[in-house]
């Protein structure tokens, strides 16, 4: 089998296990975002309230608590009752946020169930493209490893390497390889927010293996 026949053969779980990252991923960010605005809202006609009030002229002081519970009724309202939803909403985020990460979990996987089919490990596999100062190859090996190992707290050296340089060259996240799953933070580093995207990874991969088929 060459790696193209296996970008093939998984093209349908792979596009599927992406678009359903995103999809996910996006609608809690628009709920986050609808959230912080309101906050917003509510802060600064609570603070115009508050001058009002401050104010030694009757007529500010009335209008200053006119505002007060106005927004009190309206956005503060709204606010509590989105904030309520947000709460019961964070109590399914940790079994969403799980959910991602098996989802992005099950894309490393496949990736790297490409290179043990087609090469047989990383030997023989070429690096493709450079993620920071190490090759795609080792990132895809080693992350997989991660998602599997680090519950139990003592993930191995190749896995402490890549993930030690991934936290000094782009983000400290990557630094809880012994705490949590990071499979998530690697597809977003990857860029694969595409079945594009990440075909054309897996496309270096193909090289070596069609002509040597």
């Amino acid at each position: 089998m060459t790696f193209q026949d296996y970008i093939q053969e998984t093209e349908y779980a792979a596009s599927n296990l992406i678009a359903t990252i995103w999809h996910e991923y996006s609608e809690l960010q628009n709920l986050e975002n609808e959230i912080k605005k309101l906050q917003s809202i509510v802060e600064h006609q609570y603070r115009q309230a508050q001058s009002f009030m401050d104010s030694d002229d009757p007529d500010d002081i009335m209008l200053g608590v006119g505002i007060h519970w106005g927004t009190y009724f309206e956005e503060d309202k709204q606010l509590y009752h989105k904030n309520e939803s947000y709460k019961k909403l964070q109590e399914q985020i940790q079994a969403h946020t799980y959910s991602i990460q098996t989802l992005c979990t099950g894309l490393i996987q496949i990736a790297k169930h490409g290179i043990s089919v087609v090469y047989g490990g990383l030997t023989d596999c070429p690096d493709g493209r450079m993620v920071g100062t190490q090759a795609l190859r080792d990132v895809i090996w080693q992350a997989r490893n991660q998602t599997m190992h680090y519950e139990e707290g003592a993930c191995r050296g190749p896995v402490v390497a890549v993930f030690s340089s991934l936290a000094a060259e782009f983000d400290s996240i990557f630094s809880n390889y012994n705490n949590q799953n990071l499979a998530f933070e690697i597809v977003r580093l990857l860029g694969w927010t595409s079945y594009a995207s990440f075909n054309a990874d897996l496309l270096t991969f193909s090289q070596a293996s069609s002509s040597t088929q």
